[in-house]
């Protein structure tokens, strides 16, 4: 655990020196671009509070959280609560296809005029691709390769309120390119073999009537018409704004001409069967290149993929285990690694819900999912301490003790150390004596 919290340490102090040696804009010199979390970032430093205990704090969480990002599936809903004394920076990880767009929404319901800022990440290299804020109230993004994305969400300092962020997948292109259909008519997908395994179909087939319009999905300029090879009746158009090039194959007829501009939804011509589809049912051959072919399914992709938002109260601070064991999980779901193995009466502080599922952290910092059937609500016993020496956290500062008297309520218990709190939500931690 000392050596886990070293590296993380390590990484922390790096990535702030980095910060401060470029002008003090967290990451900035990753991103060529100031965010609305940097321009935060140089508010506190004019201030004079960048470099205090507290900026220093909402720097380090803010990178720690990078650093041990939770996986998660999209579409996602996680709902918290951001208290005001707190520093609480939280991150996920996911994988997005290249051209699969997701659209990003927070509702804050904050007790002040503070913000909630949302960064996105590439895993790779940390350079800050996306960002929008609470008051943005929402953001589209697109992927522009295959990659694992990092998305942060952290408060201003003193913030507080209520927030709920959804992440949901939606068609980069709003058009559907087969009049009247949607995804679900898509039967053949990228990478199904073709030519008894000789090659791999580098496109989506979607099936419909034979006549159906085929539509520009966005806004382009016809390339190319012609009626040869395997494609047989075929239209290019370019996409005026990516610079993408879109191949409709099999067409019954083509009704545009070279060079002709289209707008999304204008039809471009009818769903056929030439070409090497002659045996097949009449369906539309589509297909995207841009320095290769690449998969065009999630750049059409509409269907209704919405998040889930959690009912899990997530005002309590802190909950315990309860049942002998519980699996504490890299993302939730039951088919995700195992963390680690909590035992009954063990204390977790709530991060937030996403579903069935808290996002809690143990008393050594490790962030992670405990489903809701697992946990229950604090059994805690009162104790009045008169010169007790307490750790603010024996797993992280083992030399931080303090000598405190008062009362204080005992929440659980976690690898030999009890875990306090006082009226003001303070944690304090003691030796369990046996």
């Amino acid at each position: 655990m000392k050596t886990r919290v070293f590296q993380k340490f390590t990484f922390i102090v790096t990535i702030i020196f980095l910060a401060q040696s470029c002008g003090r804009n967290s990451l900035s010199f990753l991103a060529g671009k100031q965010s609305a979390y940097e321009e935060y970032s140089g508010k506190l430093d004019r201030a004079g509070l960048y470099k205090t205990s507290v900026g220093l704090a909402w720097q380090a969480s803010g990178s720690q959280s990078l650093v041990e990002a939770l996986e998660s599936d999209v579409p996602f809903a996680f709902s918290t609560l951001f208290r005001a004394k707190e520093v609480k920076a939280v991150a996920w990880k996911f994988n997005l296809p290249r051209g699969q767009s997701i659209k990003l929404s927070m509702d804050f319901n904050a007790k002040d005029s503070s913000l909630v800022f949302a960064d996105i990440f590439e895993e790779s290299g940390l350079n800050n691709v996306g960002w929008f804020t609470s008051e943005d109230g929402s953001y589209s993004f697109e992927s522009k390769k295959s990659q694992t994305y990092i998305l942060r969400i952290q408060p201003e300092l003193f913030a507080e309120g209520n927030l709920t962020l959804t992440v949901e997948k939606a068609p980069t292109y709003a058009v559907f390119p087969i009049y009247g259909k949607d995804a679900s008519s898509v039967q053949s997908f990228w990478g199904a073999p073709r030519g008894g395994g000789a090659r791999k179909h580098e496109g989506i087939d979607i099936f419909a009537a034979r006549g159906t319009p085929v539509l520009a999905p966005v806004d382009g300029v016809v390339s190319s018409v012609r009626d040869r090879g395997l494609g047989g009746k075929q239209v290019w158009l370019r996409d005026a704004e990516r610079g993408f090039n879109l191949y409709f194959a099999h067409l019954d007829s083509q009704l545009v001409s070279f060079g002709q501009r289209l707008k999304a939804g204008d039809t471009l011509g009818l769903v056929g069967n030439t070409g090497n589809a002659r045996f097949t049912p009449p369906h539309l051959h589509f297909g995207i290149y841009s320095g290769g072919a690449f998969d065009p399914f999630p750049m059409v992709d509409n269907r209704n993929q919405k998040a889930e938002i959690s009912d899990l109260n997530v005002d309590d601070f802190v909950l315990n285990i309860k049942g002998a064991k519980a699996n504490f999980r890299n993302k939730p779901t039951t088919k995700s690694d195992i963390l680690n193995t909590l035992e009954n009466g063990n204390p977790v502080k709530v991060i937030g819900a996403q579903g069935s599922w808290y996002r809690v952290e143990t008393p050594n910092l490790q962030e992670g999912y405990i489903h809701a059937s697992l946990v229950g609500a604090i059994k805690s016993e009162a104790l009045e301490a008169k010169d007790l020496w307490v750790w603010s956290n024996p797993f992280q500062n083992p030399s931080d003790s303090l000598l405190i008297n008062g009362e204080l309520a005992k929440v659980g218990e976690f690898e030999g150390f009890a875990m306090l709190t006082d009226d003001y939500k303070n944690v304090y931690y003691s030796r369990v004596e046996r």
